[in-house]
């Protein structure tokens, strides 16, 4: 009864913000979309509410770094890992400019470096360390997509890097979405707008920061943030 009370509640507020903010007084008219490819799923009950050619394969860009990180905690065998140290190599520091070859990070730092940042060498670095050899990782992340019944998904990548072989739809990607809620340190990591990590350099420590991704989470306009935003990850490749 609380949970749904909570809902209710929650239900209630959103009301009133599109009542207030948006200053909508009747019933609201469809906004204009330019994406080429959209839908909007609820995520506890997985109704359709509306969608556009959802059906159609793209790149999934960032989105891949879900997939990601659920199979990096699949394989963990237990929360202990996230306290554990992973090398960078020159081969991950080359993906990005965050991180200097020879320097040591967390698990859950990189974690939160990718689910915050959107860090292309956290992202290669976690499939490094949760397999033996990248494409062992590749081929786990789409036992991953089918698991979750994705038909028409398709990896080459942990980072979501532009691929013709990589593709996905916005069916799937909602799906992708709906499941990694699921797990609690994702969910974690979708509410920081911003962190701090600390990088062991091999002669003592430095901090590396990291903001969203989200712009509905962390935006310079705070007009164009969106005060019910719980997660999710965004941006091109």
């Amino acid at each position: 009864e609380e949970e749904e009370a909570a809902k209710q509640k929650e239900l209630d507020e959103l009301s009133d913000y599109l009542l207030e903010e948006l200053n909508l007084t009747g019933p609201a008219e469809m906004p204009s979309m330019t994406a080429s490819s959209y839908i909007v799923m609820s995520g506890s009950t997985s109704e359709v509410v509306i969608e556009h050619h959802a059906q159609r394969k793209m790149s999934p860009g960032k989105i891949t770094m879900l997939v990601t990180a659920m199979v990096v905690i699949d394989s963990m065998y237990n929360e202990d890992e996230l306290s554990n140290r992973v090398r960078i190599t020159e081969k991950t520091a080359a993906y990005g400019n965050k991180f200097e070859a020879g320097e040591s990070v967390s698990v859950g730092d990189l974690l939160d470096a990718m689910l915050v940042g959107g860090s292309r060498e956290a992202a290669e670095a976690l499939a490094r360390y949760s397999a033996s050899k990248r494409k062992i990782f590749i081929r786990m992340m789409n036992s991953k997509a089918m698991e979750l019944g994705l038909l028409d998904t398709q990896f080459r990548n942990p980072t979501g890097k532009y691929s013709v072989d990589q593709y996905s739809t916005a069916s799937d990607c909602a799906v992708i979405m709906q499941a990694a809620y699921r797990y609690s340190l994702i969910r974690q990591a979708f509410e920081q707008q911003r962190i701090e990590i600390s990088v062991d350099t091999g002669s003592g420590s430095r901090v590396v920061g990291f903001r969203s991704t989200n712009p509905l989470l962390l935006n310079e306009d705070i007009s164009k943030r969106y005060k019910f935003t719980r997660g999710g990850i965004s941006g091109p490749m």
